[in-house]
């Protein structure tokens, strides 16, 4: 069994250069909650998955708020609250404040891969750029919304569901993560071509209206873990999170080299101004640089950091791994 553990990793000159101060956590990467108002005792009376355990498993990938409303994506086909079960593919919003009531927006988002459909097909990730709760992108590993083909990446209507023609929707691989930044969505996954764009391998920053490439990052990134007796891995950006100050986005994935720097498993980007940039932050525990961390873990999951979280302040980084 891999253990899970997490590791904090606390701001200092050697370790995070750029400086964040409690007034940068106001922007638009997120906002504080008010004193009280996060509660030590869950609710008990919101949507959740069927209890049994099914094959394959289901699950919420993530759960992102706009406007008022939740919006949750992952693998699964019916969503339950209280004695109600709703059908939804992989998708569907609820209200966020009590009594959590399901909405009825529910597309339909399936796959077809060769000649086999699979109605479970994975949503990653969902975004919304500069605050418009109107439209919604969705990435991960499908073929079709409401009927209309796309591939991996698409706009949606979320009063219906239907695909945003305008916006272009052909990954050639699964897109793992969507994160907006300004009039930018950064998108990561396992793709080496998006919408036109062949340059941006594995990561690349789209125009919102168009889903072509803006130019805003050329990250360059390469390389995977090869050690002896590893599994397969190939390199992907897998997950990201924006600051509170909406200035620096951490990303994480299975690479060796990004923007022409060593940078394994995790790197920090600045992206508060015309271009995003690699910064000077890394981290020993993962980087190889310290041979007192064994970075090079488990032969059957040798990428091993999959999330990670700022603190209300942005002077901690704070990892989650499994390995």
């Amino acid at each position: 069994m891999l253990r899970k553990y997490f590791i904090a990793a606390i701001a200092g000159a050697a370790l995070l250069p750029l400086a964040a101060t409690a007034a940068q956590a106001q922007g638009p990467g997120g906002e504080l909650p008010p004193t009280g108002v996060v509660s030590a005792v869950p609710a008990n009376n919101t949507p959740h998955l069927k209890t049994t355990d099914d094959n394959p498993v289901e699950q919420i990938r993530q759960l992102v708020p706009c406007g008022g409303t939740m919006y949750a994506v992952g693998t699964f086909t019916s969503i339950i609250k209280g004695s109600t079960t709703y059908t939804r593919n992989n998708i569907f919003s609820f209200k966020a404040t009590a009594p959590y009531t399901v909405t009825s927006w529910a597309p339909d988002v399936v796959g077809t891969y060769g000649t086999t459909s699979d109605v479970s097909a994975t949503l990653n990730t969902i975004a919304f750029a500069n605050g418009n709760c109107q439209d919604a992108y969705i990435g991960g590993k499908f073929t079709s919304v409401n009927g209309s083909t796309v591939q991996d990446i698409a706009e949606i209507d979320t009063t219906t569901g239907n695909v945003v023609t305008t916006f272009a929707s052909k990954a050639s691989g699964a897109v793992q993560t969507i994160v907006g930044v300004g009039n930018h969505l950064l998108v990561g996954g396992l793709f080496t071509g998006i919408n036109g764009d062949t340059t941006d391998r594995y990561m690349v920053s789209l125009n919102p209206a168009t889903g072509k490439s803006d130019g805003f990052l050329h990250l360059s990134i390469s390389g995977n873990y090869n050690y002896p007796g590893v599994s397969s891995n190939p390199t992907q950006v897998f997950n990201q999170q924006l600051s509170h100050g909406g200035t620096l986005d951490l990303v994480e994935g299975d690479f060796t080299s990004v923007g022409g720097v060593q940078r394994e498993q995790i790197l920090m980007l600045n992206v508060g101004g015309t271009s995003a940039a690699v910064t000077g932050w890394t981290s020993p525990q993962f980087d190889g640089s310290s041979s007192a961390y064994p970075y090079q873990c488990a032969t059957v999951e040798p990428f091993y950091i999959q999330a990670a979280a700022w603190s209300p302040d942005d002077s901690t980084v704070y990892i989650g791994t499994t390995g």
